[in-house]
C-alpha cells in the first residue's frame, strides 16, 4: 500500500462506484464510520509503518515523511516511493536515473492504486487460475510446453512477485470491464456516458508566464560581432581550437578478397522445391487497392464535400481545390496503389472494405476527415513454384556462394595464423585481379581518389569504404593482418601497411567554417552574459517588466513579456497564438500516440521542467535552450476546461463504439493465415554418441530388438539419455540436414542408421508424426478478437487513468524531486 490513509482510499472507492455506475447518488464522509479511538490506533499503526519504511530503506525519518505527490486527499511520500523502487529489477533502476525518468515510476505507483481501488469497488479480484492464465499470456514462449501444475508450483515457491502478478490480473480485468457499453449508441446513451466520464474530456492544466528571452541568433548582435572581426581574431580562434578542424585519419592496406559470386554452386530441383515449400509466404502478392482521397480538417467540411460528390461533382477537381494533403492534392487526391497496413488505421480499415467505384462517408483519423474513392483493387495472389523458380535459384546461389566464400576465407585465415606468409597466400588464392595490390590512403568519409574508383564495388560504394571494413581497419596496428571481414561485397582479409593520424586542416581551407564558429561562439557568450545581467537586475529588485523592456528579444516584449495561456506537453492543434510560443519556449516535435508517430509543438523540456517547479510569482534561474537564454516567471495557472457535450460528441461516439465486427475478424484471419498454420512436424527420440564404432554397436543392439529407451539410458552421451532419449517435436530447419531427412522419411516407430553430424553420431527414432495443419477461423475467432481489441483496450485504459487523475487531482511537488534520486 502506498497511500497513508486507508479510509481515504475507501472513500475514493465509493466515489469511483458513484462516478462509474450510480451517477447522481450521494454518500456521506467515510470518516463517520470510525470512532476517535480507532483513528488514534490507526495513526499509531501508520507511524510505526513509516518508521519501518524509513529504517528498511535507510532514509532519514524527516525525509521519509516528505510528500512527493498528492492524489485526491492521499499522499505519496519519499518513503512510499522508495518502498516500491527497491523492488524493481536492477536493470530498470539503471535505466531510470534522472528526475524526469523517476517521475514515470511515481506515475505508475498512482496508476496502480487507481486500478486496485477500482477493482475493490467493482468486486474484481484475482484467483489462482487468473494468475496462471496471466503468466501464460505475459511470458508466452517462455512458458510454452510448461504444464499448469508446474506454473502453479513456481507461483507457490515465489518464483514470481505475487503482488505484481495480482496487479497484472486486475489491470486486465479492469480493461475488460471498461469495454462494456450500451447496445445502442444514440444521443441519450452518449449524454449519459458524457455525464459519467466528462473528466475524460477535460483539457490539460494551463499556465500563464512572463518571459525574458535573450535570443542566441540575434541579427543585431551578429552584425556587431562580424563588424569587429578581423583575420587575426579568426586565426587566433583557429589556433586555440585546432582540434575542431582536423581532417580524417587515413590507412593503406593490401587485401585478399573472396567474392561469393565467383563460386560455381549446384542447386538441385529438390533444393528449389524445399525452399519454396518452407517460404511460401514470401511469394504472396498481398491484396492492394488504388484509391484517391480528399482530406479536410472538420467533419462539417467533409460532410459538405460528400454531398457535392453525391450530386455528381468531379472528385478529382474537388480534391485539387479543397484537399489539405500536399502529397496527393495536385494529383486529384490520387494515392496510387498500396497494401494493407500502409495507411493510418481507420483509413486502412475503411478503404479495404469498400467496393471499386464507391465513395466513403467521412472517415476520421488523426490527420482530419477523409472522403475516400476506391479506384481499383487487386486480390491477394499466391505465386506458383514455376513463377518464382528462377528467383529462388538466384537466392540459393547467393546463399551457397556466401557459405563457400566464408569457408575459403576461414581456411586462408587459419593458414596465416599458423605462420604462412600473407603474400604467398595472395599468389595462391588470386581470386581477384586486385588481390594484394596496395590501396592509396583511405579516409572514413567519401573518397574521391583513384583508389576509390579502382576498388568501387569491392571495397567502396559511391566512394565510401564499406562500414564493416571501416570498423576494423581503423583500429588495426600497422603490420597487422585481420581475421575475415564480411562486407556487402564478400569476405576480406586485410594486411594494414600504413596508418596516418588525423591532422589539422590548413587555415585557408577551413577559414569560412572557423569564422562561422567564432561568430556563433561570441553570439552565445553575449546572450549568456546579457541573460545573467538581467537575472542580477531582478535579484537587485528591479521590476520584471522593466527588465523585459531593456533586455528581452521576445515576441511579447511590448506586453511586459507575458505569453498567452498554454498547456505543458504537446499543444492542441486549435490553441490560439501557438506561433507566439514557437521558436521561443516551444519547438516542433514528433511524438508517439495511438500507435503512430505524429507531429506537433511542445514546450522545450528545460523550460517545462522549471515551470513545474515554480510557485506563483516566482521566477527561474537562467535557462539555456537551443533558442537562447530564458528567465521565466509563473504568473498564474488554471485547471483545463471541460468541453460541452456537443463539442465532444463525435469523440464520445468513437469512445463508445469499440466493438470488433465479424468482417474485421475474417479480414485479419485471411491476412494472417500463415500465423495459424503449424508446419509438418515430427517427435523424435535419439541416441547421440561420439564415435562411429559405438554408433554401430548401438545400431546392432536396436536391430536385435533391444528397447530404444533402455539403450539410450545406457549408451547415449546426450542430455536426453536420462529420459530414454526422448527429444521433442521438430520442424524443418531446426536440426542437421541428414537428421531431418531421416525424421521426415521414417514411419512412426522406425529408427535410423547412424547419422554423422558435427556433434557426433545420431540414431533417431520417430515417435509421432503430425502433418501441416491450418487452424480454422472458428478455432481462432476469440484469439483474433482479443488481438484486435488490444489497442482499443489500451486506449480506453489510458483515458480512464487520465479521467481519474483529472477528477481527483494529482499534485506533484517538483521542488522535492531531488529526493527521488538521493537514496539509491
Amino acid at each position: 500500500m502506498f497511500f497513508g490513509n486507508k479510509t481515504k482510499i475507501i472513500k475514493y472507492v465509493i466515489w469511483v462506484v458513484v462516478v462509474m455506475f450510480i451517477a447522481g447518488a450521494a454518500f456521506g464522509s467515510s470518516s463517520l464510520l470510525y470512532s476517535c479511538k480507532m483513528k488514534e490506533q490507526k495513526q499509531k499503526a501508520e507511524d510505526e509503518r513509516r518508521r519501518q519504511i524509513a529504517e528498511k530503506n535507510k532514509i532519514p525519518a524527516e525525509d521519509e515523511k516528505i510528500v512527493l505527490a498528492k492524489f485526491g486527499e492521499d499522499s505519496i511520500t519519499v518513503g512510499d516511493y522508495y518502498d516500491y523502487f527497491r523492488k524493481l529489477r536492477a536493470d530498470i533502476k539503471t535505466r531510470y536515473k534522472d528526475e524526469e525518468q523517476r517521475e514515470t515510476i511515481l506515475d505508475y505507483i498512482i496508476e496502480k492504486e487507481i486500478v486496485r481501488t477500482y477493482a475493490v469497488a467493482n468486486k474484481i479480484s484475482s484467483t489462482e487460475k487468473d494468475r496462471i492464465d496471466i503468466l501464460y499470456k505475459l511470458l508466452g514462449d517462455k512458458l510454452k510446453g510448461v504444464e499448469e501444475s508446474k506454473v502453479k508450483e513456481m507461483l507457490e515457491k515465489g518464483y514470481f512477485d505475487k503482488d505484481e502478478i495480482d496487479y497484472a490480473v486486475l489491470e486486465e480485468k479492469v480493461k475488460n470491464a471498461l469495454l462494456e457499453t450500451p447496445d445502442k449508441i444514440d444521443d441519450k446513451t452518449m449524454l449519459a456516458f458524457y455525464n459519467q466520464h466528462k473528466f475524460r474530456y477535460q483539457k490539460p492544466e494551463e499556465y500563464l508566464v512572463s518571459h525574458i528571452f535573450i535570443k542566441k541568433d540575434s541579427d543585431k548582435r551578429e552584425k556587431a560581432i562580424e563588424k569587429d572581426l578581423d583575420n587575426d581574431k579568426i586565426k587566433r580562434y583557429y589556433k586555440n581550437n585546432m582540434d575542431k578542424y582536423h581532417g580524417e585519419p587515413s590507412v593503406k592496406f593490401r587485401q585478399i578478397f573472396i567474392s561469393p559470386d565467383k563460386f560455381d554452386v549446384n542447386i538441385s530441383e529438390k533444393d528449389l522445391k524445399d525452399y519454396f515449400d518452407k517460404n511460401k509466404d514470401m511469394y504472396v502478392e498481398e491484396e492492394q487497392v488504388h484509391a484517391s482521397h480528399i482530406l479536410v480538417k472538420t467533419e462539417k467540411e467533409a460532410t459538405d464535400l460528400e454531398k457535392r460528390i453525391k450530386n455528381n461533382e468531379d472528385f478529382a477537381k474537388l480534391a485539387k481545390e479543397y484537399s489539405q494533403d500536399p502529397g496527393s492534392k495536385d494529383k486529384g487526391g490520387d494515392l496510387g496503389w498500396f497494401k494493407q497496413g500502409q495507411m493510418v488505421g481507420p483509413f486502412d480499415k475503411k478503404v479495404f472494405s469498400m467496393k471499386v467505384g464507391t465513395i466513403s462517408e467521412p472517415v476520421k483519423t488523426n490527420f482530419g476527415y477523409h472522403i475516400i474513392k476506391l479506384m481499383d483493387k487487386k486480390e491477394k495472389k499466391e505465386k506458383t513454384f514455376a513463377e518464382v523458380k528462377d528467383q529462388i535459384k538466384d537466392t540459393l546461389k547467393k546463399e551457397k556462394g556466401w557459405v563457400e566464400a566464408k569457408t575459403k576465407a576461414d581456411s586462408i585465415s587459419t593458414k596465416i595464423q599458423s605462420g604462412t606468409n600473407f603474400y604467398d597466400l595472395v599468389k595462391e588464392s588470386q581470386s581477384d585481379k586486385l588481390d594484394g595490390e596496395e590501396t592509396g590512403l583511405i579516409t572514413k568519409g567519401k573518397n574521391e581518389t583513384s583508389t576509390a574508383k579502382r576498388f568501387e564495388g569491392e571495397l567502396f560504394k559511391n566512394g565510401v569504404l564499406d562500414s564493416q571494413i571501416q570498423k576494423k581497419v581503423f583500429d588495426m596496428a600497422r603490420g597487422e593482418v585481420s581475421e575475415p571481414i564480411k562486407s556487402a561485397f564478400g569476405y576480406h582479409i586485410v594486411f594494414l601497411t600504413d596508418k596516418e593520424p588525423a591532422k589539422p586542416l590548413p587555415f585557408e581551407e577551413v577559414k569560412d567554417k572557423v569564422k562561422t564558429d567564432l561568430i556563433n561562439w561570441q553570439k552565445d557568450i553575449k546572450a549568456f552574459n546579457l541573460a545573467n545581467e538581467a537575472y542580477e537586475k531582478l535579484q537587485a529588485g528591479k521590476p520584471f517588466k522593466d527588465v523585459v523592456k531593456f533586455y528581452s528579444d521576445g515576441k511579447t516584449k511590448d506586453k511586459d513579456g507575458q505569453l498567452p495561456w498554454f498547456p505543458l506537453g504537446v499543444m492542441p492543434e486549435d490553441l490560439k497564438d501557438k506561433d507566439v510560443l514557437t521558436d521561443e519556449i516551444a519547438s516542433f516535435t514528433y511524438f508517439f500516440k495511438n500507435g503512430q508517430f505524429q507531429a506537433g509543438v511542445s514546450i522545450v523540456k528545460e523550460i517545462e521542467k522549471e515551470i513545474k517547479r515554480l510557485k506563483k510569482d516566482e521566477y527561474s534561474n537562467v535557462i539555456k535552450s537551443s533558442f537562447g537564454y530564458h528567465i521565466i516567471r509563473l504568473d498564474d495557472k488554471r485547471e483545463g476546461d471541460i468541453p460541452a457535450f456537443e463539442q465532444v460528441k463525435s469523440k464520445i461516439k468513437e469512445d463508445m463504439a469499440h466493438g470488433v465486427s465479424e468482417d474485421d475478424i475474417k479480414s485479419y484471419y485471411e491476412a494472417n493465415v500463415s500465423k495459424y498454420t503449424t508446419p509438418e512436424r515430427v517427435k523424435t527420440s535419439h541416441i547421440l554418441v561420439a564415435d562411429e564404432d559405438k554408433a554401430n554397436e548401438v545400431y546392432k543392439k536396436l536391430q536385435s530388438g533391444a528397447d530404444f529407451a533402455t539403450v539410450a539410458k545406457e549408451m547415449s552421451e546426450d542430455y536426453t539419455a536420462e529420459k530414454g532419449g526422448e527429444f521433442k517435436f521438430i520442424t524443418k530447419g531446426e536440426m542437421p540436414e541428414n537428421y531431418e531427412d531421416a525424421a521426415f522419411t521414417l514411419n512412426e516407430g522406425e529408427f535410423s542408421k547412424p547419422l554423422k553430424t558435427e556433434l557426433g553420431y545420431y540414431i533417431i527414432k520417430v515417435e509421432e508424426k503430425q502433418p501441416q495443419k491450418t487452424a480454422t477461423l472458428e478455432e481462432k475467432r476469440q484469439e483474433i478478437k482479443d488481438e484486435l481489441l488490444k489497442p482499443v483496450k489500451e486506449k480506453n485504459f489510458r483515458e480512464f487513468i487520465e479521467e481519474m487523475k483529472n477528477r481527483y487531482g494529482v499534485q506533484k511537488y517538483y521542488n522535492k524531486f531531488d529526493l527521488i534520486t538521493k537514496y539509491d
